[in-house]
């Protein structure tokens, strides 16, 4: 059943990096996204989750922990981090998660 999940969700495939761990990231839906570790565990992220800015971006500061609303895809098939009504390239903020 996971493997069918991923195989559905491979087109939204997303390479994410924070740390010294390297994630990869998949779209689910505009509540939700899908976390990968490297080991293969899967954890899915409900909105509102917190992120951490990696750089200065719009309003908020490298280093600041901010609250993703909602999130989407934009016709190139990145993701979208939906923040205080803003939609912001998700490359812009690590995601700090346990697995």
């Amino acid at each position: 059943m996971v493997f069918k999940l991923i195989r559905e969700l491979a087109h939204h495939q997303l390479l994410f990096f924070t740390m010294k761990d390297h994630y990869t990231i998949k779209y689910c839906d505009a509540s939700s996204i899908l976390l990968i570790n490297p080991q293969g565990m899967l954890k899915r992220l409900y909105c509102p989750f917190r992120v951490q800015c990696k750089q200065s971006t719009g309003p908020f500061k490298q280093g600041m922990w901010v609250w993703v609303e909602e999130v989407s895809v934009n016709a190139q098939d990145q993701l979208l981090f939906s923040i205080l009504d803003t939609l912001y390239l998700y490359a812009h903020f690590d995601i700090k998660t346990v697995f």
